[in-house]
């Protein structure tokens, strides 16, 4: 985990995965710290890509 950032009901991480940027909503349930490593259970529907060049949804 590189930065977490508490947004009231949610929380927002940015991390590497595979040496490549991710970020995450999270709910605000549990403390995250900076460089803790977790687990994530996605859920399918909620899941959104960006083109890395355009920085636009693409699905």
């Amino acid at each position: 985990m590189r930065v977490v950032e508490p947004l009231g009901p949610h929380t927002l991480i940015t991390a590497e995965v595979a040496g490549k940027p991710f970020r995450a909503v999270l709910e605000s349930d549990r403390a995250i710290a900076p460089g803790e490593v977790i687990t994530l259970a996605p859920i399918p529907d909620r899941i959104r890509w960006f083109d890395p060049e355009t920085q636009k949804a693409i699905a």
